[in-house]
């Protein structure tokens, strides 16, 4: 009396490439037994082979011809997700470019590349004006996460005046007094006598110049 050889499953598989997405598939090769073969997976779907997947575990049975069957667990996999955070230095004084942005990049599969707004390939910048900076950060299966950047600046500094002339020829009683706003205070005056104060007064007539 003969009796079919044992009904055997193998499998292949494909792991989702990017966090939550549906890129997994399972290939499955049945030997043995007596086909034809039927396919049930603990989802209900009955083909052999499977596509369009997310993370998770697939269970499949196989009935022969005779009704003997076989169970195959599959375990599809997937990267953590992708994530970018940044710290940036703001640009000092308005209108320089002394802003810089370092970025940080965790999960997916590395290495990483990096795509810029303003064409830059580079992970970190460095001397950059006030602007709103976006990158793109890339896995090494193409699995994406943007990450902006918005680097400011103080306003620019202003200087205004009110001043009284000497009253008489030759006397010091002239005065000057100063306002600045914009920057980032607190201010240092340095005049070009060498004086340091904001304001002034007890002044001869003359031409006078604050930084």
């Amino acid at each position: 009396i003969d009796e079919p050889s044992i009904l055997s499953i193998a499998e292949t598989h494909t792991d989702v490439l990017c966090n939550a997405g549906n890129t997994g598939a399972i290939n499955i090769d049945v030997s043995g037994a007596t086909a034809p073969y039927v396919y049930l997976w603990n989802d209900a779907v009955t083909t052999e082979d499977r596509s369009n997947l997310n993370a998770g575990v697939y269970f499949v049975t196989v009935h022969d011809n005779n009704q003997c069957s076989a169970t195959q667990s599959v375990n599809v996999s997937e990267p953590s997700t992708l994530v970018a955070t940044e710290t940036h230095v703001d640009v000092s004084c308005f209108g320089a470019s002394t802003g810089s942005i370092d970025v940080t990049s965790n999960g997916g599969i590395s290495p990483y590349s990096y795509v810029w707004s303003d064409g830059f390939s580079n992970e970190d910048r460095s001397n950059i004006a006030a602007g709103n900076y976006v990158v793109s950060v890339n896995d090494s299966n193409a699995c994406a996460t943007m990450l902006s950047v918005i680097i400011s600046q103080p306003n620019a500094i202003s200087i205004s005046e009110v001043h009284i002339n000497a009253l008489c020829f030759g006397s010091s009683d002239a005065v000057i007094d100063i306002t600045a706003s914009g920057g980032s205070s607190p201010y240092v005056y340095a005049w070009n006598d060498l004086v340091t104060t904001e304001d002034r007064n007890n002044l001869t007539a003359g031409t006078y110049s604050v930084t």
